[in-house]
This record gives C-alpha cells, structure tokens and sequence, in this order.
C-alpha cells in the first residue's frame, strides 16, 4: 500500500507586496493527490492578506494555486499564511508594505507679466 500523501510545502510568491497587489500561494504534495483531489485549509493571522478558505489539489496532480489578495496598511505587516492538511502545517509570510504618497507637486517656475 503506497504511503498516504501528505502536505510538503507551502511558498508564495512575491513574498513582499505593496498593499493591494496580490501575491499567490502555492500548496505541494509529497504525491500526486488522490482520485477526487485533495483539500488543503488555508488561513491567514492578518486582515491586511486574504486567502480562499480552502485550496484543492485536483487528483493526480502534486500542486495547487491560490491567490492571495492585500490591502495597504498604515505600516509594514508580516502576515503568516497557514496551510493545514491533517496533522501537518506549514506557514509562509508575506510582508505587505504600505502603498507610497505621490511626491508632492513642486512648482518649477512662475512668470509674472
């Protein structure tokens, strides 16, 4: 009997954003997944990054996709993404920046007549 697939690593990429760009998770398995597919529970410890309850590896294949979606914080956030499959956890962070002000205007000449 072949050993039970199990939940190997998490990654996302980019690992720094700048809040509202999106970043994306990838979920591997140690195998290709199961007839049926397999479930991944995925969380996030921050508002300020948002990920899908759940993400499915479709049967036979070893990874999964999912998006990730920000928003701008006041200051840099580490937010720590969560994949759960069974008794095995992996986390990744993601460090969301917050978006930069415009330079101010700047008033190059004035010409008087």
């Amino acid at each position: 009997m072949p050993a039970a697939v199990t939940l190997l690593n998490l990654t996302l990429e980019p690992t720094t954003v700048i809040g509202g760009d999106p970043s994306t998770g990838t979920v591997t398995l140690s195998g290709a997944a199961p007839t049926g597919g397999l479930t991944i529970t995925l969380s996030s410890n921050s508002a300020t990054a948002t990920v899908p309850p759940t993400v499915t590896v479709p049967a036979g294949d070893t990874t999964a996709a999912f998006p990730i979606t920000t928003t701008p914080p006041e200051a840099t956030t580490v937010a720590t993404i969560t994949a759960v499959h069974g008794a095995v956890t992996k986390t990744a962070d993601l460090t969301v920046e917050p978006q930069t002000p415009p330079a101010p205007l700047e008033l190059q000449s004035l010409t008087l007549s």
